[in-house]
């Protein structure tokens, strides 16, 4: 998560490995739990992760109560997803193509690099699309 400490976001990460979450993401009084998953492999113009962890061998699909975001990094093509666990709505897996489809299946690349997202305020409602909401206030 050094990128988004490069972008002034301030990154923590939870001791011990019982959260569902990553890191947490702090910007301002805003904070976001936040899963990074990351890939290298290419198949069929495609790259894929996985939006689940997996407990006692049963596969548990993120929740909104669990996750703010999933942040995903594309290795080979250095390119990062800023993803609300809301616009995933139930999905088991995200299929990306960052250099384009033919049959055009370019969904997530609107929020390709949205660091944005995690850079709102309350005053202003937020970045490009107020419509996505991500975050909890910090008490």
């Amino acid at each position: 998560m050094c990128k988004a400490a490069g972008l002034g976001l301030g990154v923590s990460k939870p001791y011990g490995e019982t959260e569902r979450f990553d890191f947490i993401i702090t910007s301002g009084r805003r904070v976001w739990r936040v899963q990074v998953k990351s890939t290298s492999r290419l198949c069929h113009r495609h790259y894929a992760i996985h939006a689940h962890g997996s407990r006692r061998r049963d596969v548990d699909l993120y929740t909104k109560d669990e996750i703010d975001l999933i942040v995903v990094y594309l290795i080979p093509e250095d390119a990062w997803y800023v993803i609300p666990i809301g616009a995933i709505k139930g999905r088991r897996s995200l299929y990306f193509y960052p250099n384009g489809s033919q049959r055009g299946r370019a969904k997530w690349e609107k929020y390709r690099e949205a660091w944005w997202l995690m850079k709102s305020n309350r005053k202003s409602g937020g970045g490009k699309k107020p419509e996505v909401r991500a975050g909890r206030e910090n008490a």
